[in-house]
């Protein structure tokens, strides 16, 4: 998920609950295995692979604390660390949802939510077990059997989708969908460019890297000035429209390659509102200085003022969209009326930066969120 294994979103999680060593119960040292050994030593953990509990000898003594996280568990530690209280717990579900989402019957009312903490003295328990047991279910019977405070997580955390079992692709693919409605909700059409770049970069920011994204916007940027200076002013205003889009679509891949259960991708992800203006005003002005500097100056400052005062999230946020005054430029450009037509526009631009400044109710636009 996001470019990583559920393993290594793990290792954040339990990185976060100020773990220093990482053992993984693994059958053998698999290529994921090796990957999240490299993962932990980045983050400046220990790693060990065991394949049975008799490989745990050496590493638990009995004055450390453990921490058992069920396999494909993705919770928010934020929420683990106020469960626990920096004790030792066993979490638990309503049994009723705890079972329907796939996590392990206790008994007739809980079911495990996947979260175990206790010290090191129950892990020596496991030397009195058959060497084949599965040690996560022998480690959780020999917590409740020693009376390991039992802490009941609300239902609500598997409504809200923070706190998951992650077994499957379509499990996967819905936790994804989950995180990014919590930390990176999708713009709204009230900026078409952005919303058009976001909704693209959901599609392929699993087959295409950030900086791939990044690479195409920024040669959209060029072939606009390219272009332009050659005398193609549509194709030049084309390129010059899809360039916001594109670098939204950027922006978000990179908010989505850093997210994790912790939410680390939350950031603000509207470009630098000069940007997408300043590259429409040269686009107009390549194409014929003496008689285009005018409108261009204008509609690309305007473009920018607009952006200034304007909600995030209001409807007149379009007026501040300049990859579509850009799109509508270039078939002013391919009809031969840019000149007229730009300068129209920078005029329609003046009214709605004046009318949002001096307008009696500025928020009697705003969209709901």
């Amino acid at each position: 998920m996001f470019g990583r294994s559920v393993g290594q979103h793990q290792l954040v999680m339990l990185a976060a609950l100020g773990a220093d060593r990482i053992v993984c119960l693994t059958p053998e040292l698999s290529a994921d295995a090796l990957a999240l050994q490299r993962s932990a030593e980045r983050a400046g953990l220990g790693f060990h692979a065991v394949s049975e509990r008799r490989g745990l000898a050496g590493l638990v003594t009995s004055g450390c604390d453990v921490v058992l996280l069920s396999e494909g568990l993705l919770a928010d530690s934020q929420q683990i660390r106020e469960l626990l209280d920096d004790r030792a717990g066993l979490v638990v579900l309503p049994a009723d949802v705890g079972v329907d989402h796939g996590f392990e019957r206790i008994d007739a009312a809980r079911a495990f939510a996947g979260v175990l903490r206790v010290r090191g003295h129950m892990v020596d328990r496991l030397d009195g077990l058959p060497p084949d047991i599965d040690v996560p279910s022998a480690l959780l019977r020999i917590a409740l059997q020693g009376g390991t405070r039992v802490i009941e997580a609300p239902a609500s955390i598997l409504a809200e989708g923070s706190w998951r079992l992650v077994r499957h692709e379509r499990e996967a693919r819905a936790y994804e969908n989950a995180l990014l409605r919590r930390h990176a909700a999708l713009a709204l059409w009230s900026t078409p460019s952005q919303a058009l770049g976001e909704r693209m970069a959901d599609r392929v920011h699993d087959r295409l890297s950030p900086r791939l994204i990044a690479g195409a916007a920024a040669a959209l940027g060029a072939a606009a000035a390219v272009l332009a200076w050659l005398g193609y002013g549509a194709a030049a205003l084309a390129a010059a429209a899809l360039f916001p889009m594109m670098l939204s679509a950027a922006l978000r891949t990179h908010v989505i390659a850093s997210l994790s259960p912790e939410g680390a991708g939350e950031a603000d992800r509207r470009w630098p509102p000069w940007v997408g203006a300043f590259l429409l005003a040269i686009a107009i002005l390549l194409l014929d200085y003496g008689t285009l500097w005018f409108p261009a100056v204008m509609l690309g400052g305007l473009i920018m003022a607009m952006h200034g005062v304007t909600p995030r999230r209001s409807r007149r946020a379009i007026f501040a969209d300049s990859g579509l005054w850009a799109a509508i430029c270039a078939i002013l450009a391919a009809a031969d009326m840019l000149s007229i037509g730009a300068t129209i526009a920078a005029v329609v631009l003046l009214i709605m930066v004046l009318g949002t400044v001096y307008g009696a109710d500025n928020g009697a636009l705003t969209m709901r969120e």
